[in-house]
């Protein structure tokens, strides 16, 4: 039997996704105590143990069915290394919110997070009946505003003053892709 890590169903041309495991617990708490990781996914304290055992235990029971927790990985490993999350579905209006984030920061600017929303989308939209796919970007992440963007995420708006971050307010940014400009947009699809 083949094994998912080399013919993945959620997958760019270097990653690919898979449901988020109870291994992973570690290295998603050291990415939630990284200072500078935590800033840019919106993390506000440090997680312990206990709360994330709890937490983990909740996205267990709501993956496949409200939401989707992945763990993304580089094709042929299994390895964490960051995750990609569909959640907030509102299936009867067709929308959902996206959040990731990569945890290791040398491997920041090289694609791999491209490469997981795309694979993200690409579900979303191939597989689930969603219209609208919007995420939350902060002001001072504009590296994952060039991601965003990249991927054909569209600003839609400006909530001013929506986070303290270190001290300060800064605006969180509402962007959002269609279907029909997923569907129109030239890159393979799925993987492909």
């Amino acid at each position: 039997m083949p094994d998912a890590r080399n013919v993945p169903m959620l997958q760019g041309e270097r990653i690919w996704l898979r449901p988020i495991e109870e291994r992973d617990l570690e290295a998603y708490r050291r990415a939630c105590t990284d200072r500078d990781i935590a800033s840019l996914a919106g993390f506000s304290h440090p997680m312990s143990e206990v709360n994330l055992r709890r937490w983990f235990e909740q996205v267990s029971v709501q993956h496949g069915s409200d939401a989707f927790y992945f763990t993304i990985c580089r094709m042929g490993e299994d390895a964490f290394l960051g995750t990609a999350v569909l959640w907030h579905m509102d299936l009867l209006n067709g929308h959902a919110e996206i959040s990731m984030f990569i945890a290791d920061k040398e491997l920041w600017g090289h694609g791999y997070g491209t490469e997981a929303l795309n694979a993200l989308v690409d579900f979303g939209f191939g597989e689930l009946p969603l219209e609208r796919i919007w995420l939350k970007v902060y002001a001072h992440n504009p590296r994952a505003q060039k991601t965003y963007d990249k991927a054909g995420f569209v600003k839609e708006g400006v909530m001013r003053h929506a986070r303290r971050h270190r001290g300060t307010f800064t605006d969180s940014i509402l962007m959002s892709q269609l279907r029909d400009e997923w569907a129109a947009s030239p890159r393979p699809k799925g993987g492909r």
